[in-house]
């Protein structure tokens, strides 16, 4: 099935910057046939206590920092639908049609922290087993409370690297090249060897239309069809706490 050609977003409010608000104006004007879609914080609880089980939904409410919980929510909304989703300090600066293509399941792109694909911006069709994996390891971590730093609870270089890895990683493993290169790398965190493939050879093997699971891999960060950090970045987190400097993660 198809990408849905849908952009999910998400705030802790609705009120954005003026100058936030037109990023978002840019990136439809860009692509106008794609349905835009911003959740706050009230939305994103509603939407995963409604549509998960009572276990998904008790890890989540475990969550205290907002980016930790914006990182559990765009999976559980991209497995329940799939789209688009985008970092609010991001920006599109093409036309997505470019890049994704008709028969693509998803559309997996490296960070440039070596080892980790990255979050910021997923493309995916609805319950692609990469997302059902990532939020099982979401659950294991909170559960457990594995560890402190937000990456590595719910976020990219975490739960969704690990996820990549080992949803895939054995659909690719009868290559000689992955065998020598997940020995040579067994020092990478989180088990990263696809990273340092390259995605003509991952493509080849896991981008093949007789393949049940299928994804593309493409580049680092989306480049060009994609930006990070856009211009008004600092608008957007005017007297807010960067997630980097809150310490108590969880609610007890």
């Amino acid at each position: 099935m198809p990408i849905p050609k849908v952009i999910y977003q998400t705030w802790k409010t609705k009120q954005l910057h003026p100058n936030c608000i037109a990023i978002r104006d840019s990136i439809q004007a860009l692509n106008p046939d794609y349905e835009m879609k911003l959740y706050d914080d009230a939305d994103m609880d509603t939407f995963i206590k409604d549509n998960y089980n009572d276990t998904v939904y008790k890890c989540y409410k475990k969550l205290k920092v907002g980016a930790s919980k914006a990182d559990f929510w765009r999976y559980c909304i991209l497995y329940k639908y799939g789209g688009v989703y985008l970092d609010m300090d991001a920006t599109v600066v093409c036309s997505l049609d470019e890049i994704i293509k008709e028969h693509d399941q998803c559309i997996i792109t490296r960070e440039g922290n070596p080892g980790v694909f990255n979050n910021w911006i997923m493309m995916f069709e609805k319950v692609h087993p990469i997302l059902r994996a990532t939020i099982q390891n979401c659950c294991y971590n909170i559960t457990r409370k594995t560890t402190m730093l937000i990456s590595d609870l719910t976020g990219p270089s975490g739960p969704f690297t690990k996820a990549v890895n080992d949803t895939l990683g054995p659909l690719y493993s009868k290559t000689n090249n992955y065998n020598n290169h997940n020995n040579h790398n067994n020092h990478n965190n989180h088990n990263s060897s696809l990273y340092f493939e390259k995605d003509d050879d991952l493509n080849g093997v896991l981008n093949n239309p007789e393949k049940p699971i299928r994804c593309r891999f493409y580049g680092t960060d989306m480049a060009p069809y994609a930006l990070w950090k856009h211009e008004h970045t600092k608008d957007l987190y005017q007297g807010s706490v960067p997630w980097q400097n809150e310490w108590i993660i969880f609610n007890d």
